[in-house]
């Protein structure tokens, strides 16, 4: 097999693509230039015969000006010396007084009224119309590669979720990552499949592709066409687009841009010896990907007859956007050498995209049944004994295969409880203060590293995986469920000897002893283990969030951290941010001493440090009764572990968080949280944020009013809850309040 082309070919690359008009050679930083669909208008040359223009005098090159001090906030910047002087204005005609402007939104989500949020108006329901750009995952899934990883295709910072789409695009670097692996998509489209033919050809069948043959390499090493006719070079440009670029019809602009590059590679093939149609073909699909469209997915809608002035999102829209927002990739994408006897076998989410070709996706009755299907459900052989594996939904095979979410609700709780990263977060200890701490006899080493192992293998975030998928399964009650159920999946503890039995240590993080309790083995299905009432209660119990919200040493101000998500993220409340005058810091002197001590001597009585942390810190003390690494405690430096605490403020009008509750610990803050109406509208307003991919509105308030009915009205099922966010007004409809004729949105459509 001929080796991926090297760097040194992004330049003919490139040159290629510039003159058939799929990239701006100029390297523009904006993505409409950059992966635009049009080339920029080449200047007319010079003419020799033509008198020259006298030149202008060049005019006097100005002193650089010193570089201005900030000003501060209600200053006038304007500089009188600095003021061109104009000849005053006349008068201007008396006008009327304009109308007030609209409230402004609050800068931070959580800043708005929830009840407000939660109160529907009875107006037109509607998003912004945008363009969302590829993520890396989603990248990597389409071209089946996980090199495409590699690429920064990375939510901003400021972004709360990894869906967000506002203000993203490709700059300089991250297009020079892009140009550097767009060769790995060609690779795929060259693999022979198991039934010897090459992924396109494989989506045959009751949507029949014809004339793909023609251009394809043979099994003889020649291409089956030496020089494909138009006919034939458009017929496969126009099926690779639709079913492996950008899953969708292709413009007839589109495929003929496309097809010219084609035909001048085919060309290039009969001059350059060492090039041949398998070039071709990694070439063009390089070419494909650079294409706006392919980068960027639009969202802009139709025009349709609607009084409010809404767009309403085409098929193909709604079909990209559904399955985006169930999985990583758009539906109808091959499932890559798959041997299967018919097109809805060889696609991925076909029956998604069936819908959108029979033009009724956005109808509710389809939408539910679509989403029913593909975001969660417990094992699909029992579910679905009728389906091959293949057909069966994505996400229902991986780590455990008893219960199983969508791939893109696994990625919700995983960024909204932020437990994915906790393997990586380092825990000095992590045993310390816990009733396996210390040496056993003269194995202190040994002890010591099986400990460590334990702690670094234990797949944590997995693991909390299938305790959600198995609650969300069930989808009776899930945020209750979710912040209440003892029923976690712990891996296989087994042994009886600490010396010798490494196994042994799994069950150190759950408070397990093997030698009281007897091990516990056997398949997912039979590790379904029972913790203690006094001990652990729901998802925020659990080892893997604790530590990924805990410190790297054992009195850390773990507290703050905890406390701090659970104020922001599950009360929907906002912490002020740290003035540049505190130092937060606790005082290294006291390491001796226990994490709590440390912050109410050293945070909770000083004023300036109250003021904030009287949000977050009560919250954060109920999780004392676990060290920073999420285990048990069983002595705090001396004393018993203490989580009681009385907490001062909570967000208002919660009937059953108010102020001056007291709580014995965390255990018993989860029950008082599982039945509080203002963490439910949270819990919705998170949901909202990661599937629509932008922060809520007032504006949104019929949307979140029908999510929150749907939920009441099926006993807590998330599923339906998100069944009503898809056919809602919000995801199906755009509005389009500024685009230029020029623009992105217009060259995508």
């Amino acid at each position: 097999m001929r080796p991926p082309p090297t760097r040194r070919r992004w330049l003919p690359l490139v040159a290629a693509l510039a003159f058939a008009g799929c990239v701006d050679a100029s390297h523009s930083p904006e993505p409409a230039a950059a992966l635009d669909g049009a080339a920029p208008e080449p200047e007319p040359a010079p003419d020799p015969e033509a008198t020259p223009e006298p030149e202008a005098a060049p005019e006097p090159e100005a002193e650089p000006e010193p570089r201005p001090s900030p000003t501060p906030v209600g200053v006038d910047e304007t500089d009188p010396e600095d003021t061109e002087v104009m000849p005053p204005a006349p008068d201007p005609e008396p006008e009327p007084e304009p109308e007030p402007d609209p409230e402004p939104e609050a800068a931070h989500p959580n800043a708005l009224d929830q009840d407000r949020l939660f109160t529907c108006d009875g107006q037109p329901g509607a998003s912004e119309a945008r363009i969302r750009r590829i993520e890396a995952g989603e990248w990597s899934h389409t071209i089946h590669s996980g090199a495409a990883a590699r690429v920064p295709l990375l939510p901003r910072a400021e972004h709360r979720y990894s869906t967000y789409s506002a203000d993203e695009s490709i700059d300089a670097p991250t297009l020079s990552e892009y140009l550097r692996y767009s060769h790995i998509p060609g690779n795929g489209w060259l693999d022979q499949g198991n039934n010897g033919n090459p992924r396109l050809l494989i989506l045959r069948g009751q949507h029949a592709i014809p004339g793909l043959r023609c251009f394809q390499w043979n099994w003889n090493d020649q291409p089956v066409q030496a020089d494909p006719d138009d006919a034939c070079i458009e017929s496969y440009v126009r099926g690779f687009l639709e079913h492996g670029v950008l899953f969708r019809p292709p413009t007839d602009d589109e495929v003929a841009r496309l097809a010219a590059f084609a035909r001048s590679q085919v060309d290039r093939e009969q001059a350059d010896e060492g090039f041949d149609r398998r070039d071709t073909i990694r070439m063009v699909s390089q070419a494909a990907w650079l294409m706006a469209a392919a980068v960027f997915r639009s969202e802009v809608g139709e025009e349709i007859d609607d009084p409010a002035g809404r767009r309403l999102l085409t098929d193909d829209e709604i079909a990209g956007a559904l399955s985006l927002a169930l999985t990583d990739h758009a539906a109808g994408l091959s499932k890559g050498g798959h041997n299967s006897d018919g097109y809805d076998h060889a696609v991925q989410l076909a029956d998604i995209e069936g819908a959108a070709i029979e033009g009724v996706i956005s109808q509710p009755d389809v939408i539910a049944r679509l989403v029913r299907r593909h975001l969660a459900g417990s094992d699909p052989a029992l579910a679905e004994p009728d389906v091959h594996p293949s057909d069966r939904p994505l996400g229902s095979t991986g780590f455990h295969d008893e219960f199983w979410t969508s791939p893109k609700l696994r990625r919700f709780f995983r960024e909204w409880l932020g437990y994915a990263d906790v393997a990586t977060i380092f825990k000095d200890t992590p045993e310390a203060t816990t009733a396996f701490e210390g040496a056993r006899g003269d194995a202190r080493w040994r002890y010591r590293t099986y400990v460590d192992r334990a702690q670094s293998g234990a797949d944590l975030a997995n693991y909390l995986d299938a305790i959600i998928a198995r609650v969300v399964s069930r989808d009776v009650d899930v945020l209750g469920e979710l912040l209440t159920t003892r029923e976690y999946l712990v891996p296989p503890i087994t042994g009886d000897d600490y010396f010798e039995h490494q196994p042994m240590y799994a069950g150190f993080m759950y408070n397990i002893d093997v030698t009281q309790t007897g091990p516990v083995e056997g398949p997912p299905a039979e590790r379904w283990y029972p913790m203690p009432p006094d001990e652990r209660a729901g998802v925020l119990t659990h080892p893997a969030w604790l530590g990924a919200h805990g410190g790297n040493f054992e009195n850390d101000p773990s507290a703050i951290h905890r406390g701090k998500w659970v104020y922001e993220e599950l009360l929907c409340g906002q912490v002020p941010p740290l003035p540049i005058t505190v130092d937060a810091m606790l005082d290294p002197a006291t390491t001796d001493r226990s994490a709590r001590d440390r912050l109410e001597s050293q945070i909770d009585a000083r004023a300036e440090c109250a003021g904030c942390h009287v949000f977050m810190n009560p919250l954060g003390y109920t999780f004392e009764i676990y060290n920073h690494a999420g285990y048990l405690r069983t002595d705090d430096h001396g004393a018993p572990p203490n989580g009681a605490v009385r907490l001062p403020v909570v967000p208002a009008g919660d009937p059953v968080l108010t102020a001056g509750l007291e709580v014995d610990s965390a255990v018993d803050l989860m029950q008082h949280l599982a039945r509080s109406p203002r963490v439910k509208r949270c819990f919705i307003r998170q949901s909202f944020r990661y599937f629509m991919g932008r922060d809520e509105s007032y504006a949104d308030a019929c949307t979140l009013e029908q999510m929150e009915a749907a939920y009441d009205g099926t006993d807590g099922s998330m599923v339906e809850m998100l069944v009503a966010l898809f056919q809602s007004d919000a995801f199906l409809y755009r509005r389009v309040t500024a685009a230029p004729a020029d623009g992105p949105m217009e060259a995508m459509r």
